[in-house]
C-alpha cells in the first residue's frame, strides 16, 4: 500500500520527528521514515502572487487589463537547484515528484526531465457542479491538459494530476481521505474509515493512501499517524 499526499506541512514533520527542518532537502528523513516512496520538490519560479490567507493584499490579476500587463516567467528564468541537492540524498528506491501548477502555454518540457514523474495541480468542480460551464472546459481546459500530458509521457515519466474531485476508469487514484474529516474525526473512526479505503480502493492495485490534498498544520497528528499505522498494517498483509 503506497502513501501519497501534495506534501506534508514542516510543522507537522518536525513535531513528529522532534527536531528542526530548515529547508526542503531535510524533509528527505521524514518521507523516507514515515512510509513515502517519494520527496515532492517544487522549481524555483519568480512569480508576483496573491495571498491565500490574507485577501487584504490584493491580487496581480484581477481582469483582462492586469492580466495582459502579468509578466509571465519564461523557461530560463527557472532554477532547480531543489532537484540536484535531492537526488544524490535519496534512499535505495526513493524518488523524486516534481510539483507544478497547471499551465495556460503548455510548450516546454523544461520541468519534464527533473523527476521521476511529474503532478500539477488544477480545481476543476466546486461542490456541486464545475467552476466554469462544462463547454468551456472542453474547449478552453481539457486540450491543455491533454497537451500537458502529452509532454510529461513524452519524456518518458508519470503523470500526476491534483484535482479536488473523484475520478474512475483507467486512472490510479491517490488519496481520498477528506481533510476535514481527518480533522473532526477521533483517532477509532480515522483507522475504521482508513481501512474502508483500503478495502474499497485498493483492491484495484491503483489506489495510494493519503488525504484529498496535503497534511496541513491543523490536521491533528494522531489523527495523520492513525491513518499511516493502518497503511502499514495493509503492507504486512
Amino acid at each position: 500500500m503506497p502513501f501519497y499526499e501534495l506534501f506534508v506541512n514542516p510543522e507537522t514533520m518536525e513535531a513528529i520527528l522532534g527536531k528542526e527542518m530548515p529547508d526542503r532537502v531535510s524533509t528527505v528523513e521524514f518521507y523516507y521514515r514515515a512510509g513515502y516512496d517519494y520527496v515532492p520538490a517544487w522549481p524555483e519560479l519568480e512569480m508576483v502572487r496573491g495571498s491565500l490567507i490574507d485577501r487584504s493584499q490584493g491580487y496581480p490579476i484581477r481582469d483582462w487589463a492586469t492580466f495582459e500587463r502579468y509578466h509571465w516567467p519564461d523557461s530560463s528564468s527557472i532554477g532547480f537547484s531543489e532537484f540536484e541537492t535531492l537526488r544524490p540524498l535519496l534512499p535505495d528506491g526513493m524518488k523524486i515528484i516534481a510539483q507544478t501548477g497547471a499551465s495556460s502555454r503548455p510548450r516546454s518540457s523544461w520541468w519534464a526531465t527533473k523527476g521521476s514523474a511529474i503532478c500539477w495541480s488544477t480545481t476543476l468542480l466546486f461542490k456541486t457542479q464545475t467552476l466554469i460551464a462544462a463547454d468551456d472546459l472542453r474547449k478552453y481546459v481539457l486540450p491543455r491538459h491533454k497537451k500537458l500530458v502529452e509532454i510529461i509521457h513524452g519524456a518518458g515519466k508519470p503523470c500526476i494530476l491534483h484535482s479536488c474531485e473523484r475520478y474512475g476508469g483507467r486512472i490510479a487514484v491517490l488519496g481520498g481521505f477528506d481533510v476535514h474529516r481527518l480533522c473532526r474525526s477521533d483517532e477509532t473512526a480515522v483507522r475504521e474509515y482508513t481501512r474502508l479505503l483500503v478495502a474499497e480502493l485498493g483492491v484495484s492495485g491503483a489506489y495510494a493512501l493519503g488525504s484529498g490534498n496535503s497534511i496541513p498544520p491543523y490536521v491533528p497528528q494522531r489523527n495523520y499517524l492513525a491513518m499511516l499505522d493502518e497503511g502499514w498494517k495493509a503492507r504486512d498483509k
